[in-house]
């Protein structure tokens, strides 16, 4: 193995064993967290057992549940490499924005849904659709 994936590698093992420490001081197991991240109990235990590399979906989602987690410190586990105030600010304010993105897009949805079901039909295919879309995503 080349010495830039050994450094992967123990990078990656590193952030899992932080991850799972941070959980434990938490007192959370795997399946709460599945639960708590509406994600699957094997995508998680794939992550907390090193099988998976988590992206950055992952990693914001974490913060949603745990605001107060320094993402910084679990990535890196120097406090030194940590984002700054203005960092995570501008991190809430995108996660902010994008969940009030996908709220609008749920009225939405929902709109459409009852115009869907007061009988127009070439609505109601649309509504499948973004079903089948939103199932796929």
């Amino acid at each position: 193995m080349a010495q830039n994936d050994e450094q992967i590698t123990q990078k990656v093992a590193g952030f899992i064993e932080r991850l799972n420490k941070d959980l434990e001081k938490r007192g959370y197991n795997g399946h709460r967290l599945s639960k708590q991240m509406t994600r699957s109990d094997h995508g998680i235990r794939n992550i907390l057992n090193g099988k998976a590399v988590p992206g950055v979906d992952f990693l914001l989602q974490y913060h949603q549940v745990f605001p107060d987690v320094d993402l910084g410190l679990l990535l890196t586990g120097r406090k030194e490499e940590t984002a700054s105030g203005d960092d995570v600010v501008r991190l809430n304010m995108e996660v902010s924005r994008q969940g009030k993105q996908i709220v609008q897009m749920l009225d939405l949805i929902a709109e459409v849904r009852e115009m869907a079901l007061q009988g127009d039909a070439q609505l109601k295919k649309r509504v499948d659709l973004i079903k089948v879309l939103g199932a796929v995503n």
